[in-house]
């Protein structure tokens, strides 16, 4: 990997980039990365994100990306054996200050690649939040 490449890694991405590049200058061709590696990967991935750590690692994306979300709950493409996951939220009655303003609801969606969705929703009740969520979370049909 040049060198020019590396200066904007993460110091834990790097020192991974040597790890990984020193086991495949020793290693017998053909053979399995070992899960020490992946693991250090998958949490690089996890930290960061899963394609700049994929392509700076050299390995798979998908591979990665895979492992990342196997660890999160969050649903993958099929095949991953990850199923998707969902949080309930209950609103609790409204207060007397609740009463007399509108609500604000914030929303706060993140996925196994570290994107986070924020939605910030003024006079929507949490019946219409946990709606929305639920469209969002299944990819909006």
């Amino acid at each position: 990997m040049k060198t020019g490449r590396k200066e904007g890694l993460p110091t834990e991405v790097r020192e991974l980039v040597e790890r990984i590049e020193e086991w495949r200058r020793t290693r017998a061709k053909r053979t399995v990365m070992p899960e020490e590696l992946w693991e250090a990967a998958t949490q690089a991935g996890r930290k960061y994100r899963v394609y700049r750590v994929a392509r700076a690692l050299h390995v798979n994306y998908e591979s990665l990306k895979s492992r990342v979300l196997r660890g999160t709950g969050i649903g993958a493409s099929a095949g991953t054996g990850v199923s998707a996951g969902f949080v309930e939220l209950r609103a609790a009655g409204p207060s007397v200050a609740a009463a007399t303003r509108p609500w604000v609801t914030e929303l706060e969606l993140t996925d196994g690649a570290g994107r986070t969705l924020r939605l910030r929703l003024d006079g929507v009740g949490a019946g219409e939040v946990v709606g929305l969520a639920e469209r969002l979370w299944r990819g909006m049909p």
